[in-house]
C-alpha cells in the first residue's frame, strides 16, 4: 500500500486548540472521528481561543456551521450571509467574528450592511461595522462612519456624519445628523446632533428630529426651523407632512419672510399654496406697521395678510 497523502487544510476550519485556562481545568475532551491531523501552519491558533483565516473561501463555510443550530431551531428566521471578506478571525470566547474586506457585506433578509471592517457576534446577531459604512433596506440607504446593526431586531444605530436617503415617489427625503437610530422594519428614524431633513424645496432643522416614512411625517423638536422658498419658520416644535406639503408649528412660532415677521403660539402652513394661518393671538410686523389679531392669515406669495378676531392695526408714517 502507498503512503497516505497529507491532508489539505486550506479549505476548512480546524478545531480550536485549548488555551492555558482550558488546560488548567482538566484534560481536554477526546476528539471524535479520525486521528488528529498534522498542524496547519496556514491557519494558526494563538492558544487564547482565536482562529485566524486568510482565505475568503473559508468564511462562508465557517458561518454556516456557526448558524446552523439556531436556524434549525427557528426555521422562520432568515440566515445571515457574509461575503467579500479577505480576512477573518474568530474568537471562541466571545463568539465574535472579525471580518475585513473591500467591502465586507453582511446581509439578513432585506437588510444589507457594507463596510471595511465588521465585528459580528453570532450569539445575539449584532454586527458592529466601521469604515465607509453603507446600510441598505428596501427604499432606505444610510451612510455613516460607524454602524451597530442589530440584525434580528432590524435596527441600526449610526454615528459620525450620518446621511440617510429614503426614496419616495414625489422626491427623495434625506436625513443627516451626527447620530441616527433607525427601526428598519417600521421605517422610523430618530436623528440627533444637528439633525436636518431635506425634501424637494424644503428643509427642516432641530435639536431632535423624527421621520416616519410609512406616514410620511417628520417631527422636529427643540429650536425647530423650517426653511421654505417663501421664508423661514421657527418654533419649539414643527410637524411636517411631506406627502400633503403641510406643516404645523407650536410653541413660540415666528415666521420671517423678507420684511414681514409674524409671531403667534401656533401656525398651520399649506406649503403647496404658500399660505400660513397664525392663531391663538398673532402679531404681524412690517417695517414700523404692527397688526395684532386673534388670527392672521398670510399669503406668502401674494404678500397679503387678512386679520380676524378683533384686529388692531398701528401704522407708522414713512
Amino acid at each position: 500500500m502507498g503512503r497516505r497523502p497529507a491532508p489539505d487544510h486550506r479549505h476548512r476550519i480546524r478545531a480550536l486548540r485549548p488555551g492555558a485556562d482550558d488546560r488548567a481545568r482538566g484534560p481536554a475532551r477526546k476528539r471524535r472521528g479520525p486521528a488528529q491531523d498534522p498542524p496547519d501552519r496556514e491557519n494558526p491558533c494563538d492558544g487564547a481561543g482565536r482562529t485566524v483565516i486568510r482565505r475568503a473561501a473559508l468564511l462562508l463555510g465557517g458561518l454556516v456551521l456557526l448558524t446552523a443550530a439556531p436556524l434549525l431551531a427557528a426555521p422562520a428566521q432568515p440566515p445571515v450571509e457574509i461575503t467579500g471578506a479577505t480576512y477573518a478571525e474568530f474568537d471562541a470566547r466571545t463568539d465574535t467574528w472579525l471580518l475585513r474586506g473591500h467591502p465586507v457585506v453582511i446581509a439578513r433578509g432585506a437588510t444589507r450592511i457594507e463596510a471595511a471592517e465588521v465585528r459580528y457576534r453570532a450569539a445575539d446577531g449584532v454586527a458592529v461595522a466601521t469604515g465607509n459604512v453603507t446600510v441598505r433596506h428596501e427604499t432606505l440607504r444610510l451612510r455613516a462612519s460607524a454602524v451597530e446593526g442589530r440584525l434580528r431586531e432590524e435596527r441600526v444605530i449610526a454615528t459620525g456624519r450620518v446621511e440617510a436617503l429614503v426614496h419616495r415617489p414625489d422626491g427623495d427625503a434625506t436625513v443627516s445628523a451626527e447620530r441616527v437610530e433607525a427601526d428598519l422594519r417600521r421605517r422610523h428614524l430618530v436623528a440627533t446632533g444637528q439633525p436636518a431633513l431635506a425634501h424637494r424645496e424644503f428643509s427642516l432643522h432641530a435639536t431632535r428630529l423624527e421621520y416616519e416614512d410609512a406616514a410620511q411625517v417628520a417631527t422636529a423638536e427643540g429650536r425647530a426651523e423650517l426653511q421654505m422658498p417663501e421664508g423661514r419658520l421657527e418654533a419649539g416644535r414643527i410637524r411636517a407632512r411631506l406627502a400633503e406639503e403641510r406643516a404645523e408649528a407650536r410653541d413660540g412660532v415666528r415666521l420671517v419672510s423678507e420684511d414681514l415677521t409674524v409671531e403667534s403660539p401656533q401656525v398651520d402652513v399649506d406649503q403647496a399654496r404658500g399660505v400660513a394661518v397664525f392663531s391663538g393671538g398673532a402679531t404681524a410686523r412690517r417695517g414700523g406697521d404692527v397688526l395684532v389679531a386673534a388670527q392672521i392669515t398670510v399669503d406668502l406669495r401674494a404678500r397679503r395678510a387678512v386679520a380676524t378676531g378683533t384686529p388692531r392695526l398701528v401704522v407708522t408714517p414713512p
